[in-house]
Formats: structure tokens, sequence, C-alpha cells
């Protein structure tokens, strides 16, 4: 079993027998989890396709990541159907190379609906390569605990500000809950 560098642990899922043969089989899929904290670069080609395939079912359309996943297997697994994501950590591609075959690369945008990021990702909307839109969105929802992280909040929200319904920002000074309704103007703590 492949050892993680970042945890020292011995995972399994890498070289998984199981998951090639589960995942024709979820044809109707709507929504997927994908938790995983191990290094990405360690899974065997089979595994990362299987991953990438359930994330491009046709009918997806909730993705939970709450683990980190590598930017460039974000963007060509996400498939154009999904409408709501959660996505904690977005990394950079610079320290692995991925040996994916994907027959035909998605272009099509993914126009969410709703948003939770834990750490406003501005580059999941604003990179070059980025097929995710929230021009759309009706609910967006971020946890951060960073003051730093205030001009990207700001960004994030002047992107979607004529759709959103709800915005939620957690957890902000001292702990304290904010929760707008943008349609009906109502703020409460």
């Amino acid at each position: 079993m492949p050892v993680d560098n970042r945890s020292g642990v011995r995972r399994w899922l890498p070289t998984d027998k199981s998951l090639p043969l589960c995942v024709p089989m979820l044809r109707n899929l709507e929504a997927v989890n994908i938790t995983y904290d191990g290094g990405w670069h360690l899974l065997s080609s089979t595994v990362l396709g299987c991953l990438i395939d359930l994330m491009r079912r046709p009918s997806l359309v909730h993705v939970r990541v709450p683990d980190h996943i590598p930017r460039s297997i974000f963007n060509l697994a996400l498939a154009p159907n999904v409408k709501h994501l959660v996505l904690t950590n977005l990394e950079n591609d610079e320290e692995a190379e991925y040996h994916v075959r994907c027959p035909n690369q998605p272009t099509a945008p993914v126009n969410l609906e709703s948003l939770y990021i834990f750490r406003p990702l501005v580059v999941l909307v604003s990179a070059p390569d980025s097929r995710v839109s929230i021009s759309n969105l009706r609910k967006l929802v971020v946890h951060s605990d960073f003051v730093e992280d205030h001009p990207a909040i700001f960004y994030l929200l002047q992107v979607c500000l004529d759709t959103l319904e709800d915005f939620e920002i957690s957890p902000t000074h001292h702990g304290m809950l904010i929760s707008f309704l943008i349609s009906e103007a109502v703020v409460s703590y």
C-alpha cells in the first residue's frame, strides 16, 4: 500500500480494486461526497479515472469534496450539470503530475446555484481555466476565520449579487454567525 507523505499513513484507496467494479453500477447518481485526505498523486490511474467518472455523471447535481483536491483534477472532473458544490480546499497542481486520459475534455461552464466554501476560493471562479460560474448563484456560504479573506469574499459577492438570495459567512468577529437574506433585506445575528 502506498504511504502518504503528508501523514505517513498507509492508504488503501490508491490501489483499490472494488471502486472500478462499483462505479458502473452508479448510473443515476445525483450526489457524490469524495472524502480523501491523501495525496491525489498516489492514486492509480484506474482509481483516479473512477473518481473523475463519478464527478462527471450526467445525473449528478450535488458534489461535496470536504478535503483538498488538485485544481486540474477538479476542472477536468466537474460535470456541467452540477448545481450545488461544497468545496474545502482547491490546491495548486505544482506538487505532482496527473496522468489521466479523458476522451472528451469538458469545456461547458458549470453554472452553480449554491456554493459552500471554506475560505473564499477566488481562483475557483477567476482562473483562466476555470469552468465554474457563480453569476446565477442563489446561495453562498463561506467559512473563514481570516480578515485577509474579506476582499475575496467581496469579489465573490460582486459576481453573484444580482441573483444571490442567501449569504452566510461563518465564523466572523468573535465567532458570531451572520446570515443575510438579501432579497428580503433581513439580517439576523
